[in-house]
């Protein structure tokens, strides 16, 4: 996928140690082997695909009595929403997509480090089963008997991390030496971090002053109830849970949570734990079309150069040399004729119908077709046929995008309750973030969720189903407007603040803005002296003021949960005071009633007749 396919490759593992894949099996004498890479734009594509849509989520309490877990369910959407951005989840989404088409798993281990921030925060890493191993007769990933993840870490820091005097920390870390050469696939992954494309350089030192750590964790189990964590260096245990302990991530759930693991599959070998990649489906194909496109070239040079037929040392200096071009030559008989030159056979066109027929297999096994990428067929040019298309080549990715999705639904439960359980004191830039999306939200609720009770298991995450699949914005936009003219989304065309808050929304998500109005320029003038308000300073109300949208607008805020559990006294008698004036102005222009009219309220007099014959 990386696109190095040199053709000179060597045995065994060579080839991935020094970034080069196995383009051929054999070696090629051929000189300027012309090669093309048709795996990379196909794994792009349906990166692009996997990634364009950012996952909707949902919260739910799994005990709606319960207040508390009411206030964790509502602000942990917010919480994830903040950290998608803090945590930069949609690069974690592109290595996670990339790595599984390109090796056909991959895992997320969503954890809390002690050593990221002033207090720890949560941290994820996107790993392989390079660095991580299960038990391969296990398929089902939540019955794995044992997970066991390893990577080399320097030995200081590994002396100075685990060298403790606390329960479960067993003070053989000062036992451990370097590592030693090895030739398991963790080194493999080590030599490919510090390898360079075509130049196949191995860094040597890569492993000097190392240590492997082996993070192991092991299920509940019969006197074992919360799982079991041990860490291993260099073969020597350093750390071992207490049975008291535990996995430091066991939570009783529905699920059961005892480690920070969640494993993707992109398309399942019947009876292997381990997935299936789109490059090694595709790698045959490739290797065929290499051999295509040599030949092609092999042939080309050949037809550019003259092809001489000449008897054997008939070509004189200064003559006729044969000097850049093809000579063949025969013994000299009598009668030979003299040297002619004759025309190349160029290669038949089979060769070029199969190249183009190897191309669209390989996009035809990916299960894509050339306009997820961008580029419709030849001739096809009418939006609603090119949309048919793309929902064509969606409907084959269905299974993977759900897949997908439940990835992704049970990363961000994990992170979560990751969050919720380790984090004791809050986090700045989170609630700076939370406060940023939604002004709206309560002290309570923001306290409910961190570090005041243990809820970690009352918090119920649900991607909505669908969410991730890329969606045409044309279709996207037909939505709408149907929706909105069945009066689904509310009273959108009305001329109200409530309409006018609707058509924003509306115009958000279609990633447009709203134009400026007479309408909106008033309500941001609404806004300005609630502002102002609440800052004590002075508000007048203009004779120029449309009172049918100010009225609204100083009520809402007037009743808003926040307001009325953080403004003063003086702050809700200031907007009491301004609503008022805005309402005696209304009054005082409102139109007097016509002659013989009752007065507003009053009961009008019985028709005539209606009373007792």
């Amino acid at each position: 996928m990386n696109g190095d396919q040199r053709v000179d490759t060597a045995t065994g593992a060579a080839p991935i140690m020094v970034n080069s894949q196995p383009a051929n099996y054999m070696h090629d004498s051929r000189q300027n082997v012309y090669q093309t890479n048709e795996i990379e734009p196909i794994v792009r594509t349906l990166v692009a695909y996997m990634c364009r849509s950012r996952p909707a989520v949902e919260c739910f309490p799994s005990n709606w009595d319960d207040e508390q877990q009411r206030n964790v369910a509502k602000l942990a959407e917010m919480v994830h929403e903040a950290k998608y951005d803090i945590d930069n989840e949609y690069d974690n989404s592109r290595l996670s997509a990339y790595w599984a088409l390109t090796i056909g798993t991959v895992y997320a281990k969503d954890f809390w480090n002690p050593l990221k921030g002033r207090n720890g925060n949560n941290d994820t890493a996107i790993l392989t089963p390079f660095s991580v191993s299960i038990d391969n007769s296990v398929t089902d990933f939540d019955k794995q008997p044992l997970i066991v993840e390893s990577y080399f870490v320097d030995k200081d820091w590994a002396i100075d991390m685990y060298n403790r005097d606390e329960a479960g920390y067993t003070g053989k870390i000062n036992e451990i030496s370097d590592s030693a050469g090895n030739v398991s696939t963790l080194q493999t992954l080590e030599e490919i971090k510090y390898s360079l494309p075509f130049i196949g350089y191995q860094f040597a030192g890569s492993l000097k002053n190392k240590v492997l750590i082996q993070e192991i964790y092991i299920p509940p189990a019969k006197g074992w109830n919360k799982g079991r964590y041990i860490i291993n260096c260099n073969g020597k245990t350093v750390y071992s849970s207490l049975k008291e302990l535990g996995s430091p991530y066991y939570m009783p759930l529905e699920d059961e949570m005892w480690h920070p693991y969640t494993q993707f599959v992109l398309e399942p070998y019947l009876g292997r734990a381990l997935g299936k990649s789109i490059v090694e489906q595709l790698m045959p194909l490739q290797i065929r079309l290499n051999e295509i496109n040599g030949a092609i070239l092999e042939n080309a040079n050949t037809l550019a150069k003259p092809n001489i037929m000449a008897a054997v040392n008939q070509l004189k200096k200064g003559v006729l040399n044969g000097k850049g071009s093809n000579v063949y030559t025969y013994q000299v008989v009598p009668g030979a004729r003299e040297p002619f030159v004759f025309a190349g056979v160029p290669l038949p066109s089979q060769f070029f119908e199969e190249k183009k027929m190897l191309i669209d297999a390989m996009v035809r096994e990916a299960g894509t077709n050339f306009v997820m990428s961008g580029t419709p067929p030849t001739g096809v040019t009418a939006a609603s046929a090119i949309q048919t298309l793309l929902e064509n080549a969606s409907s084959q990715q269905s299974d993977l995008m759900i897949s997908w999705e439940k990835y992704h639904e049970k990363r961000f439960t994990k992170k979560l309750r990751v969050i919720h359980k380790f984090m004791t004191e809050p986090d700045d830039r989170l609630t700076g973030y939370i406060r940023m999306l939604n002004r709206n939200l309560l002290e309570k609720q923001i306290k409910d969720f961190v570090g005041q009770v243990d809820l970690t298991d009352g918090i119920v995450l649900k991607i909505q189903c669908g969410s991730m699949i890329p969606k045409s914005e044309l279709a996207k936009r037909d939505m709408y407007k149907n929706l909105a003219k069945e009066g689904l989304l509310g009273p959108i065309t009305e001329p109200s603040p409530q309409g006018a808050r609707l058509r924003a929304q509306m115009l958000e998500r279609l990633g447009e803005k709203p134009f400026e109005t007479e309408e909106s320029v008033e309500l941001k003038k609404a806004k300005w002296e609630n502002d102002r308000i609440m800052q004590g300073l002075p508000v007048e109300v203009s004779e120029y003021d449309i009172a049918a949208i100010h009225l609204p607008c100083h009520i809402g805020e007037l009743q808003s949960p926040v307001f009325l559990e953080k403004a003063s006294d003086e702050q809700k008698i200031a907007f009491d005071d301004h609503i008022k004036q805005h309402k005696e102005k209304m009054a005082a222009q409102a139109p007097a009633p016509p002659q013989g009219m009752p007065p507003e309220g009053a009961m009008p007099p019985p028709p005539q007749g209606s009373g007792p014959a």
